[in-house]
């Protein structure tokens, strides 16, 4: 499930036209990270988000307000919080 950090990531680094393995190479992690955090299967550390802002040319305190969020997300996984849009909405399970 993509996450709103994973996707203002991707959104970034194709309009810097940087390929995931540039990226990945100026934050020395593996380019399957990279991959899998703008899938939203894995978080970056937080301590991260400042330079990826710069590399990316992005305000850190956006980037970090969308991590931020993710993670509050994935703690409460009923009740979901746009930060970006700023919209609150729900999920719901499916019932058997």
């Amino acid at each position: 499930m993509a996450t709103q950090f994973g996707e203002r990531i991707r959104e970034l680094r194709t309009k810097q036209n940087l390929l995931l393995r540039q990226l990945a190479s100026q934050l020395d992690v593996d380019t399957s990270i990279i991959s899998k955090v703008e899938r939203g299967d894995r978080q970056l550390k937080k301590e991260q988000i400042p330079l990826l802002a710069q590399i990316l040319k992005a305000d850190v305190e956006e980037l970090q307000t969308l991590w931020l969020a993710d993670q509050l997300n994935s703690s409460f996984p009923f009740r979901r919080y746009d930060f970006h849009q700023r919209k609150r909405w729900d999920t719901y399970l499916y019932r058997y």
